[in-house]
């Protein structure tokens, strides 16, 4: 409508493909070493496909390459397994370690299974 009617208001909804969050910490200080780092997973520039990416600093002065791995459920991404070895060796080329890595939220596996874990235990009251 042009008019929303303040009585009503408004729902909007919206849903995007399921995104995984991999973040590889860094061993090291030097942001520039870990822009290069970031660039080579990055698929904007040359990474493999599917993958968002940027360089973070946490407070401890270490960085990390935080990505956004699109499509890995539909086996046209990068998982992360794939995206923590191109990590791993931009950084071993620069000398520099990877010190950890994890996935941020839950992954579409551990998501239907809650959803069936609701749904049983709905029939159950």
């Amino acid at each position: 409508p042009k008019v929303v009617d303040p009585a009503v208001g408004v729902c909007c909804v919206g849903a995007v493909t399921l995104v995984c969050n991999f973040n590889v910490l860094l061993d090291t200080r030097d942001r520039a070493l870990a822009r290069r780092v970031c660039r080579a997973v990055r698929t904007m520039t040359g990474g493999p496909p599917g993958v968002e990416a940027m360089q973070l600093v946490h407070d401890s002065g270490f960085y990390e390459v935080a990505c956004n791995l699109l499509d890995i459920y539909s086996g046209a991404g990068t998982t992360p397994a794939q995206a923590l070895a191109v990590i791993e060796s931009a950084a071993a080329k620069e000398g520099v370690k990877v010190t950890k890595h994890y996935t941020i939220g839950l992954t579409r596996d551990e998501i239907v299974q809650k959803y069936a874990d609701a749904m049983a235990s709905a029939g159950e009251a």
